[in-house]
């Protein structure tokens, strides 16, 4: 990135601020590097003048360094998942599918208990 030159890139565009010695010369890369000078916003809204361009239209120019290489992670290689099986024994336990006749003894048995003090002694 050349001095006297402030570049943000973010989401595929690149925000150009020169500094105001620098304009003209980084307004005119621009041109070059682009289409059609309509390709190029002009923001005002900072304290200084930037121009907004596409990303690949800013490395044209020569405002914006090339890109590191990124390393590719290397492919792992792993085992074969074993496929799952369903345990043989399950136990006898009461599910959702019974026919309900454990949860109705259940429930018998809370019913004909007596609370306290209802026993014949009175205790």
């Amino acid at each position: 990135m050349p001095t006297g030159v402030e570049v943000i890139v973010e989401d595929g565009f690149a925000t150009v601020t020169p500094e105001p010695a620098e304009r003209g010369r980084v307004l005119s890369a621009l041109l070059a590097a682009v289409d059609e000078p309509s390709q190029i916003r002009t923001d005002t809204g900072g304290r200084r003048r930037a121009y907004v361009v596409l990303e690949q239209d800013a490395r044209k120019a020569g405002l914006l360094d090339k890109p590191k290489t990124t390393r590719k992670p290397t492919k792992k290689t792993t085992a074969p998942r074993q496929a799952t099986t369903k345990p043989a024994d399950t136990g006898d336990t009461a599910t959702d599918t019974d026919s309900g006749e454990q949860a109705d003894a259940e429930a018998e048995e809370t019913t004909s208990s007596p609370l306290p003090g209802d026993a014949p002694d009175g205790r």
